[in-house]
């Protein structure tokens, strides 16, 4: 018995002894781990590495408290360091630094170190992507600037400037290719405003581009049937032109007919014309046309059918019979603002005068061949230069 009681003694001093040592032991290993720790947070790496070097291969409980006591401590450095940086507060320069310090430990678990050091480097390289994409927004490469942003949210999707930035390129995208279509459309340029559309495609929802393709072949359907219908216009009035025309060259070859059986005078309608002259002149309101005959050797012939415009609704050119009675080489009216060459009056101020002309001489209007004056009978200016210096006073003109 009292073996075994000097047994259990002794047990039981060589374990309070333990428990001692290892106490004592464990406030020392603390005391090295809070050193290094002020060490490292001072950024005092030199310091923090030969503290940790001189403690971390010693004795068991040394040895692996002391170790644990750094892992805990550098990873929460890490996770910390990578949250500032994601926040702003620290470069990525500090932050690489910050990560190949904390790389050497060998306690700190490498697989969190690449996970940290991957999202780091992403999300520099995403700003730098997110820099070149704000630049060519700047300067309208839109195709570029989308390219580029997509390409740094696909680095670090987070970020939330980033996502506005891609808002922002979308939006100005889509406007800047709906203008070249809309220009495209106004240019009825249809197919190529169809094709630009599809070659941009990926900036627009299904919806959009839908909504612009039936937009634009809506357009080009309505373009298309007025062209039809102008076209009809345009046949019509060729058929009524061609009409007239014929009416007119019936009505030429009467007079030049009836003008050429007659010595008396010229014969219009039943009505025989004289003139105290050989030429004698013939104003065809209906057909637009001034008509004039030369007496050669006591016969009445048509010499020149003109195409003229007389007077317009509300300032038409009076009907009747009238003599030339004088002439002048230019006029100009401050009331029309308009001015004419070679003019002879025929009643008062109505005139055959060239194509209106301004201040300079300069013709500003070429309409002929229906009613567009103000009253005077108006002629090419090569055939009223011709009635200026061959038709005599006292030649007769009938309008009719």
């Amino acid at each position: 018995m009292k073996k075994i009681f000097k047994i259990l003694v002794g047990v039981i001093f060589v374990v309070t002894a333990s428990l001692i040592f290892l106490n004592i032991e464990k406030n020392t290993v603390m005391a090295q781990v809070n050193q290094f720790k002020e060490a490292y947070s001072k950024k005092d790496y030199k310091v923090a590495r030969e503290i940790y070097e001189a403690n971390n291969e010693k004795y068991f409980y040394k040895k692996f408290h002391f170790g644990e006591n750094i892992k805990i401590f550098l990873e929460d450095n890490l996770r910390k360091a990578e949250k500032e940086y994601i926040d702003g507060k620290v470069n990525y320069k500090d932050t690489a630094l910050i990560i190949k310090k904390i790389k050497s430990y060998k306690e700190v678990n490498n697989d969190i170190v690449k996970k940290v050091e991957e999202k780091i480097n992403n999300r520099y390289q995403a700003k730098n992507t997110y820099l070149e994409a704000k630049k060519l927004l700047d300067n309208k490469n839109f195709k570029e600037a989308l390219e580029k942003i997509e390409q740094s949210l696909k680095l670090y999707n987070d970020d939330q400037n980033a996502k506005d930035l891609k808002n922002s390129i979308v939006e100005k995208y889509k406007a800047y290719v709906f203008e070249d279509v809309n220009n495209l459309v106004s240019k009825e340029k249809f197919d190529e405003a169809i094709s630009l559309l599809e070659k941009n495609k990926n900036v627009f929802l299904q919806k959009e581009i839908s909504n612009k393709k039936d937009e634009i072949n809506t357009k080009k359907s309505q373009v298309e049937q007025e062209k039809q219908k102008k076209l009809k216009e345009e046949k019509e009035r060729k058929r009524i032109a061609e009409e007239k025309l014929k009416e007119k060259q019936k009505s030429i070859a009467a007079l030049a007919n009836s003008a050429s059986n007659s010595s008396n005078g010229v014969a219009i309608d039943g009505k025989v014309l004289r003139s105290l002259t050989k030429f004698l002149i013939y104003v065809d309101i209906n057909n637009q046309t001034t008509n004039v005959f030369s007496n050669t050797n006591g016969q009445w012939n048509l010499i020149k059918s003109i195409s003229c415009s007389t007077g317009q609704t509300g300032s038409e050119t009076p009907r009747g019979t009238y003599k030339v009675n004088y002439r002048g080489n230019w006029f100009y009216s401050s009331k029309y603002g308009e001015g004419a060459k070679y003019w002879l009056s025929f009643y008062g101020n109505y005139l055959f005068h060239s194509l209106p002309m301004d201040r300079n001489g300069k013709i500003v209007d070429y309409t002929l061949g229906r009613p567009a004056s103000h009253g005077c009978v108006r002629l090419p200016v090569e055939e009223s230069r011709w009635l200026y210096n061959n038709i005599p006073n006292g030649t007769t003109v009938y309008i009719k």
